[in-house]
């Protein structure tokens, strides 16, 4: 009996050709199975548009309809015809678009509900189906991910802000991007589910670094510029807490932008004509 696994990958620059893995399917002539994950999505969402997001997840959610019948779950028995011109025609139409359906692959286990769950999360990198208790940890490798738009050619990304540039800071630290526009414009993801007093030390680092380049742009007769904080959704109370002082912080220099939300990011880029900040005259020593 040949069991048979495709990956479905969505694709999240339609120059780049930059896709991350969401969904697996595998099946043999006696059985089927087929979930996606909502950690990916959430990659996914940081980087496509509303629009694209709502084709996607209606998209994914009809494969599972498709694919597995509800009464039986993840289970169901084959039908002589399930690969049928219809079949076909509708995995291809999708593997054009937005969605990839992969090349099939071998899969020499018993498939059945633990192996599949098992490959799942080989392939997607992930568990299925559900977002994991963990999923806001990822934070970072999320923003690693939004990182590689075409749109953060233009700036500097995991740029290292060292004391010999500005004032304020006594050790190199780096934020995810920054780019100069007439004016300078920064921008950190900040894990808040991290420890309180670590979130706390990141945040109050990232405004020293923007209130150094903001003093070093005034110096050379620029405007002060744009600087901020892309977060998730705290766990602890404590964490709660922190979040909300520093959202209603009115002297804090940045501002706060939910990480679901950081596709505006790529949007400021594409319409500004965005330089390195390491190209620019900021970037001389002090």
């Amino acid at each position: 009996m040949k069991n048979v696994l495709v990956p479905i990958s969505v694709r999240l620059d339609n120059f780049t050709e930059d896709s991350i893995t969401v969904a697996l399917l595998a099946f043999n002539d006696q059985v089927r199975f087929y979930d996606f994950s909502l950690e990916k999505l959430k990659i996914a969402r940081s980087i496509l548009d509303d629009n694209s997001m709502v084709y996607l997840e209606g998209a994914l959610k009809s494969l599972k309809n498709s694919f597995v019948e509800e009464s039986k779950k993840k289970e169901l028995t084959f039908t002589d015809n399930l690969f049928s011109e219809k079949y076909i025609d509708y995995l291809s139409k999708y593997s054009r678009g937005l969605i990839r359906i992969g090349e099939p692959k071998g899969f020499a286990m018993e498939l059945n509900e633990t192996s599949f769950h098992k490959a799942f999360r080989s392939f997607v990198g992930a568990d299925l189906g559900k977002m994991s208790p963990k999923a806001d940890a990822s934070l970072r490798s999320n923003m690693k991910e939004v990182l590689k738009n075409e749109a953060f050619k233009k700036v500097d990304v995991l740029y290292s802000v060292k004391p010999s540039l500005i004032s304020g800071i006594y050790a190199a630290h780096k934020v995810d991007f920054i780019g100069v526009n007439g004016s300078p414009y920064a921008g950190l993801a900040v894990d808040f589910t991290k420890d309180e007093a670590e979130v706390d030390k990141i945040i109050l680092t990232f405004r020293s670094i923007a209130n150094g380049i903001k003093e070093k742009a005034k110096a050379i007769g620029m405007n002060e510029g744009k600087y901020e904080v892309y977060f998730n959704d705290p766990e602890s109370s404590e964490n709660k807490k922190l979040l909300d002082m520093v959202r209603k912080d009115r002297l804090k220099g940045f501002e706060m932008v939910e990480f679901g939300k950081v596709n505006t990011v790529i949007r400021n880029l594409e319409k500004g004509n965005y330089i390195k900040f390491s190209e620019s005259k900021l970037a001389v020593s002090k």
